[in-house]
């Protein structure tokens, strides 16, 4: 009985192994406000260059972002860019002031730190792209971040 568990606890911790990391990003052009410290919990091998991701894993990060004037309402927008090519990512939970621990409206240059969880999905292709990721309000950019990401077929084996 004891080695069943052990066996169990040990596949759990291999599917689930990541660590937090505070990557290397690019700003796109964010006019209504500043961001900085990108954290998300990579797959394992991960490095601050690049964010290794699996498919059918979630993930949660956190961006630190502060406005410059007041902004009542924020929408998240996420693209993949692969070479010249950007397609939209699919992100239910686009509103940044529910779900996110911040509370709207957001105060001039008063820094708060947006959580943001996203499932990989199983039909993702593998390979090596740009994540773009906006936090807009009426159109304009509060933060416009890319960041490297490799995404994964993952340790399904199990």
């Amino acid at each position: 009985m004891a080695s069943k568990f052990f066996f169990v606890l040990m596949c759990a911790i291999i599917v689930e192994k990541s660590t937090e990391i505070e990557l290397k990003t690019v700003d796109c052009g964010s006019p209504l406000g500043k961001f900085s410290d990108l954290v998300i919990n990579c797959d394992e091998g991960s490095e601050p260059d690049h964010c290794k991701l699996s498919k059918n894993k979630k993930y949660s990060g956190s961006l630190k972002v502060t406005p410059n004037t007041d902004i009542n309402n924020v929408t998240i927008v996420l693209h993949a860019i692969v070479g010249e090519e950007t397609f939209p990512f699919p992100f239910p939970d686009k509103n940044l002031c529910e779900g996110h621990d911040v509370t709207c409206p957001l105060k001039a240059e008063q820094e708060v730190v947006p959580t943001i969880s996203l499932s990989v999905p199983s039909f993702a292709p593998s390979w090596k792209l740009a994540v773009k990721m906006e936090f807009q309000s009426n159109g304009e950019d509060l933060a416009c971040v890319e960041f490297l990401a490799e995404i994964t077929a993952g340790n399904n084996a199990l």
